[in-house]
């Protein structure tokens, strides 16, 4: 009789293990999801472009040859495959991209939006596109840039 009670009472504490685990891998998982979601916050301040979000990047406005509206979404455009970054369940995409079409760039973009900005660094890195859901502030941004380098 006392070992079935032991039994039992073991096999309770395997179960809570079990849930506790579950439960963290899955908040774990969601804030592994959610958490690339976030848009970048693009800041222009001593000569210097700072893209904050994951994966961001930092680079004086002198390495930007121009910058460009183009009507397309980074869908439209296409792509590529990412090599480094976030590609997560919904339609942002962060961080490192070759593509033939494109070579390799640095993406910041909600990829079925448009326009999108393309940040041409002159061949001295990566070029940069970037996109937000709400067009409005895409063509914001652009302006911001456009103010303090050429455009294309």
């Amino acid at each position: 009789m006392e070992l079935e009670q032991k039994n039992k009472k073991d096999v309770r504490v395997v179960y809570l293990v079990a849930t506790v685990m579950f439960l963290a891998l899955i908040g774990l998982f969601l804030f592994m999801v959610f958490s690339g979601v976030e848009e970048p916050a693009v800041n222009i301040a001593d000569g210097t472009i700072t893209i904050d979000v994951k994966y961001g990047v930092s680079f004086p406005v002198s390495e930007v040859a121009q910058v460009t509206l183009l009507p397309q979404s980074m869908d439209e455009i296409g792509v590529g495959e990412r090599t480094n970054g976030y590609g997560g369940f919904d339609s942002a995409r962060l961080g490192h991209f070759p593509s033939d079409a494109l070579g390799d760039y640095l993406l910041y973009a909600k990829i079925d939006a448009s326009p999108t900005i393309w940040i041409d660094r002159a061949g001295s890195a990566e070029d940069v596109y970037l996109s937000f859901e709400d067009s409005a502030k895409t063509e914001a941004v652009f302006a911001e840039l456009a103010a303090v380098v050429p455009q294309g």
